[in-house]
């Protein structure tokens, strides 16, 4: 009796244990030391001035060659610390205990352990990778990425488990998923590898709404359990619709960002595929070699040869060659230092312009 008791009284004070165990870590999330690498024009900095000139009320300010160049989320999670007069880290604190909350709230459909659920919050809340000096502490986008994750995850499965529930349970776990999901594709432009999970996840949803509940439910109430669980996939298309379309008003081109959508990106994407010099190494996306062949064909590259080819050899390690993806922000800095594009619609018009020589060369 004694013990059975004790076991009561330990399970009521449990949310408070939690409580106090989820204000320590936020807590710990103001002693931790935070930084910004202030000179990397490319990364850090240009988030930064997203957010002011979103908090400006100018969207993303007067365009120059960088300022499609990265997705809106991380600026607009600063803009939300902002408005909520709450400090970075604490917010950043507060979304790894949603991320966590919201897991076990959505395994607690199917698992009603309430000390396997506390241990499972616990373990979230202080995940190491929320703690880490590479993703947290630096004042960047994949700050966010880990608690994001867990947040777009966690939904998705509450989304999943409630799926033979009434409607009215299932449709905040699909509002939520399509919200969570529209802000993440927005992190960062490699987000695209979120969306197999979602898409699985919702055909499997929507086969099992039809098969499985079509004798419980009328016609109306099958079309209705089956928009709900498209809506993570409407909002997402809703978001990037948003987005596109306010860079139509601003810039002209109708575009989430100019890195994986629009001319320059093909313009990449076909720089990466051509043959060069295949001893250059791995870690080189594209050769001098390659970069040399392209501005031999190509009349509308040569405009800024000499500028491209300076900007090049300062970008180039010992051993001649710009590694990784680097090659894309050289050529960024010579449209832009060139003056040929002073919009989005005219460099649209000069990527296109070199795309369609080099795919006729």
């Amino acid at each position: 009796m004694y013990t059975t008791l004790s076991k009561k009284d330990f399970s009521r004070y449990l949310p408070f244990l939690l409580l106090v165990m989820t204000v320590f870590r936020i807590l710990a999330g103001l002693r931790i030391p935070y930084m910004i690498l202030a000179n990397q024009r490319y990364d850090d900095r240009l988030l930064f001035e997203n957010a002011y000139d979103l908090l400006s009320g100018v969207w993303l300010g007067s365009y120059d060659s960088y300022t499609l160049a990265k997705g809106i989320g991380y600026p607009l999670f600063l803009v939300l610390a902002k408005k909520l007069c709450l400090p970075y880290s604490v917010l950043l604190s507060l979304l790894q205990a949603a991320g966590a909350w919201l897991f076990v709230r959505a395994v607690s459909v199917r698992w009603q352990n309430p000390y396997g659920q506390a241990i499972l919050y616990l373990l979230l809340l202080f995940s190491p990778i929320s703690l880490t000096l590479l993703v947290t502490q630096r004042l960047y986008r994949m700050a966010i990425v880990p608690g994001m994750v867990l947040v777009v995850f966690s939904s998705m499965i509450g989304l999943t488990l409630c799926k033979g529930l009434p409607l009215t349970k299932q449709l905040p776990w699909a509002f939520l998923t399509g919200l969570t999901l529209a802000f993440f594709w927005q992190i960062r432009e490699d987000s695209v590898w979120i969306l197999p999970f979602i898409a699985v996840m919702t055909v499997w949803n929507v086969g099992y709404g039809i098969l499985a509940l079509h004798k419980k439910r009328t016609g109306r109430q099958l079309l209705l359990q089956c928009f709900i669980l498209l809506l993570p996939i409407l909002l997402l298309f809703g978001g990037n619709i948003t987005i596109s379309a306010i860079n139509q008003v601003h810039y002209g081109v109708f575009l989430t960002n100019d890195r994986t959508e629009g001319n320059f990106a093909e313009l990449m994407s076909l720089f990466y595929h051509l043959q060069g010099n295949t001893e250059a190494g791995s870690d080189i996306w594209i050769s001098r070699e390659t970069i040399a062949s392209a501005e031999a064909v190509s009349p509308t590259l040569q405009q800024l040869q000499p500028l491209l080819d300076s900007y090049v050899e300062d970008w180039s390690t010992s051993n001649g060659e710009i590694p990784g993806d680097h090659f894309s922000w050289v050529l960024r800095d010579a449209v832009q230092d060139s003056g040929y594009s002073p919009d989005a619609v005219s460099a649209q018009t000069f990527y296109g312009s070199v795309l369609s020589e080099l795919h006729a060369a």
